[in-house]
């Protein structure tokens, strides 16, 4: 059997008086072999003693697992929550009257043939714990992060020592790290890529990833190149935000200058933190003279160059760009430089566009703060008439500028059900929703540090549906018209007034959309609006503007549709007068010239005589007879339309020039 070495980490709390025993405590270790490797993915037998007294003291209770390690060579148990108990009670220990060890024996293969790992004194700290958690260093340097929660039960995690080369379980790529002063740095370039474009290709708003002076898309062609192996990748910032690996994160400008301030200030710091490598030394290496390269921090700083904005390559082997997650302008973020000329570590703006390296710093969890608060909800909260087709959406900002993805909770009841998790889109499509209904929802924030900040509970409620009967609002310019249902059709009672541009009557044609105002002459459409006879009787329009004039949810009627209304209406003979409007001479306009022939507008369709412009250039009728297009054309150049005249009670449909300027009446789709 191999031989070997574990980290690992309990801690048992003293009781106090009022104080609850833990029920387990939560336990994890990393296997390594004698020559610093982990192991890793294997399925492993884990054997725990607690002893009582001495490291050979009486074993007070055994307990076996079968667990298995990760890609780092990981893995985390439950003492106190076993696969099997050998012998003892975990509950019925007395952790506050002794001293007690750990004992751990592993079998490598899976079974029962444990070889021993070492024994470890459990160590004591008081059991009435206020801040939930702390930091605990054992005798050999070892460190650990330790938490309890509300029901007593202790968390202990190591922490591993910064110094040891970090694997990035992504794509297996090894880092060295180094601890400066109270940090812990990566000590190469990151080369995380997941994909890789041409350096004509970039955005500040969207991830992309480059490859110093590589021109292609191939992930493992990128990977091949001499500049990808020897300075690593140039990420744009929007992928500088996710680059680094679970743990680590791209450090803000305040910890930049907390590292620079550590090592004597800027005009000092860059010598301390440069690679010694200088030309003609081989690849990756400064351009000479290198001005003050020491490397005494073992930060390892190498010139990896940039991406422009306009898509070229420059300045690898002489100065190195570093991101910081911290925004300096909706386009520019604060970057790190050191340059093969100067002593000093420099500071700028850079465009988020741009391709700089990355360093990523180790995570320290007293270090991160949460996610602000989702807000600015839209749909506001308790906005009410809101659309069933509708996106839900918000904002949230994070203190370090951390990528935040979020949980969705959307549903019709006030402590809404979870509908989605781990979105990166300040944005949600919901679905079609139901008219007339309260909808709740909230949005949970997270970083990628485990940090959460739920946000509160919105509301908002749809709109009634329509009905028809129900005055209409046409959006486009908040007109408002009457509507009536006739038979199946739900019918504008008014003509329609959309006018968004008007022209003198002498101009038009059977081809291109021309809108009238009767007896206007000029191209003001604001002007045109005040006139008498667009108010009373509506706009005029030529067919082919007819086509595009009814709003959304309306249509112009078809030649069959107004055959479906005038047949409902007890057929052409008699139609016409049920459709009219009973307004007559000498009544103020809007109205009839009299007779008004058997008008009594028993369908509610409120028609009123509008005339028309005809292709000459003249204006005609109005008040006597009223026009109304259809979308039927006939041939090239003609259409149909519906006319009702004040002088008989008939609804007559009959086809003309698409050059006449006619009413529109609107029928619901």
């Amino acid at each position: 059997m191999k031989n070997f070495t574990f980290l690992f980490a309990a801690i048992i709390l003293v009781l106090a008086t009022m104080a609850q025993a833990p029920q387990a405590i939560s336990y994890q270790a990393v296997a390594r072999s004698l020559d610093g490797d982990p192991v890793i993915n294997q399925e492993i037998s884990v054997k725990i003693s607690i002893l009582s007294e001495s490291a050979s003291g009486n074993v007070v209770y055994s307990e076996t697992h079968s667990v298995e390690t990760n890609s780092m060579g990981l893995f985390t148990l439950e003492i106190g929550n076993p696969g099997l108990v050998l012998s003892g009670s975990f509950q019925d220990i007395p952790w506050g009257v002794a001293e007690y060890f750990l004992k751990l024996e592993i079998d490598e293969n899976g079974g029962a043939n444990y070889q021993l790992m070492g024994v470890s004194q459990l160590l004591s700290v008081p059991y009435s714990l206020n801040s939930g958690s702390l930091t605990l260093t054992d005798d050999n340097g070892n460190t650990y992060d330790v938490s309890v929660d509300t029901s007593g039960n202790l968390f202990a995690t190591i922490v591993l020592p910064c110094g040891i080369p970090i694997v990035d379980a992504r794509d297996g790529q090894t880092y060295e790290t180094v601890q400066i002063g109270g940090q812990c740095w990566m000590a190469e370039n990151l080369t995380w890529l997941p994909s890789v474009s041409h350096s004509y290709y970039g955005s500040d708003t969207s991830p992309y990833y480059y490859v110093y002076s590589y021109q292609g898309t191939n992930v493992a062609e990128a990977k091949a190149t001499d500049n990808f192996q020897n300075y690593g990748v140039l990420y744009n910032w929007p992928s500088s935000r996710m680059a680094c690996p679970q743990g680590w994160h791209l450090p803000t400008d305040a910890q930049w200058a907390l590292l620079i301030d550590f090592l004597g200030g800027d005009d000092v710091a860059g010598g301390k933190m440069k690679s010694t490598r200088t030309a003609p030394e081989p690849h990756p290496r400064w351009t000479s003279p290198n001005t003050g390269a020491t490397n005494t921090s073992g930060f390892s700083g190498l010139p990896g160059g940039r991406r422009n904005a306009n898509g070229t390559f420059n300045h690898v082997c002489y100065t190195g760009y570093w991101w910081s997650s911290t925004g300096l302008s909706p386009t520019n973020t604060w970057v790190r430089t050191l340059d093969y000329s100067y002593a000093g570590a420099g500071r700028s703006g850079g465009g988020k566009d741009y391709g700089f390296s990355v360093r990523c710093l180790k995570y320290k969890a007293s270090d991160n703060q949460p996610p602000g608060p989702p807000s600015s909800p839209n749909p506001e909260d308790g906005a009410v008439n809101q659309l069933i087709e509708v996106d839900l959406s918000w904002a949230c900002t994070d203190p370090e500028a951390d990528p935040l993805s979020y949980d969705i909770y959307f549903g019709t009841e006030a402590a809404p059900p979870q509908v989605a998790t781990g979105q990166t889109a300040t944005t949600y499509d919901p679905g079609t929703l139901v008219n007339n209904t309260e909808y709740f929802w909230k949005i949970v924030a997270h970083d990628n540090y485990e940090n959460t900040t739920e946000g509160p509970v919105w509301s908002f409620t749809t709109e009634v549906p329509w009905q028809c009967g129900v005055p209409f609002t046409d959006g486009r310019d908040g007109q408002t018209y009457e509507t009536v249902l006739i038979g199946g059709q739900c019918w504008m009672a008014e003509n329609l007034a959309y006018l968004p541009s008007v022209s003198p009557s002498s101009q038009g044609n059977n081809t291109d959309p021309y809108y009238y105002v009767f007896n206007y002459q000029g191209t003001n459409v604001a002007t045109a609006k005040v006139a008498y006879t667009y108010q009373k009787y509506g706009a005029l329009y030529n067919w082919p503007a007819s086509l595009t004039s009814c709003p959304t949810d309306w249509h112009l009627p078809t030649k069959e549709e107004w055959t479906v209304l005038t047949v409902y209406l007890g057929g052409q003979d008699g139609a016409g007068g049920k459709m009219k409007s009973t307004r007559t001479d000498p009544d103020p306009h809007p109205r009839w010239r009299s007779p008004n022939w058997g008008a009594n507008n028993s369908s509610g369709f409120s028609g009123l005589p509008g005339g028309y412009r005809k292709t000459d250039g003249s204006f005609y009728n109005i008040g006597s007879d009223g026009y109304w297009w259809s979308s039927l054309e006939v041939q090239i150049t003609y259409a149909y339309y519906l006319r009702l005249e004040y002088d008989d009670d008939y609804a007559i449909l009959n086809f003309l020039t698409r050059g006449y300027g006619y009413s529109v009446r609107c029928l619901r789709d």
